[in-house]
C-alpha cells in the first residue's frame, strides 16, 4: 500500500515520541524473522507516533549498499509511491538534504519531505550511522494541495555481519503523521512494510547492476 511509504518518512511536531533511535536491544520486541529479514517493535510505543526497525544481512560491501541508497533513480525500485526525489543540496561527506515527494491513495493528500542526512564512520568499529530528521529550504517551500510531513528520525546504520564477507544493514524510524492519514492505519501497514521493504532493497543491492559511487568509495578510502 502506498500509505505505507509514510512509515519511512514522516515527521516532527511530537509529544511522547522517543527524540533519539535507542539500540539497546532490550528495548526492542523481535516480531518477526522471514527469510533473513527482520523486523522489531518498540517495547514502550509512543501513542502519538509509529516506530519501526528492520534489518538484513547483505552479500555486499558497505560503498555498494550506501550508493544504492543514495541514487535517486533507484529509489522507486524499492521505495513504494515515491513521485519524485532529488538531492537538494550536497553539504560534506555524507551530510546533505534531500526532498521526496510521495503518493498516498485517496481521499488523501500526498506528501512532500525535506530531510536532512547527516553521519559518520566510525573507523575502529567499521560502522557507518546516518541520522535524518525535518529541515527547511528555499528551494523547497510548502506546497498547496500537499501536506509537508516532517521526520522525527531516520537512523541507517551499516555494519560488517557475523558472516565474513556480509555487511548489516539496520534502518529504524519513528513518524508522527501530519494531516487526516489516521495514526491506526498507519500501524497497520507498517507493519509488514520493513520487511517488504528490505526485501526489495536486498535484491537490488546485490544484483549484479547495483552501482558503486566512486565519490562515496573515495570517502573509505581517503586517510
Amino acid at each position: 500500500m502506498k500509505i505505507a511509504f509514510l512509515v519511512f518518512l514522516s515527521l516532527l511536531s511530537f509529544t511522547d515520541v522517543p527524540a533519539s533511535p535507542s539500540f539497546h536491544e532490550t528495548d526492542w520486541d523481535l516480531v518477526s524473522s522471514e527469510q533473513g529479514i527482520l523486523t522489531y517493535q518498540l517495547k514502550k510505543s509512543p501513542s502519538d507516533a509509529v516506530v519501526f526497525r528492520g534489518q538484513v544481512d547483505l552479500e555486499a560491501d558497505r560503498v555498494t549498499v550506501l550508493s544504492v541508497m543514495n541514487s535517486p533513480e533507484l529509489r522507486g525500485s524499492w521505495m513504494d509511491g515515491i513521485l519524485s526525489s532529488e538531492k537538494v543540496q550536497s553539504l560534506d561527506g555524507f551530510n546533505r538534504i534531500e526532498y521526496y515527494k510521495i503518493h498516498v491513495p485517496w481521499p488523501f493528500q500526498n506528501r512532500d519531505f525535506v530531510f536532512k542526512v547527516s553521519g559518520n564512520w566510525d573507523k575502529e568499529k567499521d560502522v557507518v550511522d546516518l541520522m535524518a530528521e525535518s529541515t527547511t529550504h528555499p528551494d523547497r517551500p510548502e506546497q498547496s494541495g500537499i501536506v509537508r510531513g516532517n521526520m522525527v528520525w531516520g537512523r541507517t546504520r551499516v555494519f560488517p555481519a557475523q558472516v565474513p564477507g556480509k555487511v548489516t544493514l539496520d534502518l529504524s524510524a519513528a513518524i508522527q503523521p501530519k494531516g487526516v492519514v489516521p495514526l491506526w492505519l498507519i500501524r497497520l501497514t507498517q507493519k509488514n512494510w520493513p520487511r517488504n521493504t528490505l526485501t526489495k532493497l536486498k535484491k537490488v543491492i546485490e544484483s549484479k547492476d547495483a552501482p558503486r559511487s566512486a565519490e562515496i568509495e573515495a570517502y573509505f578510502k581517503a586517510p
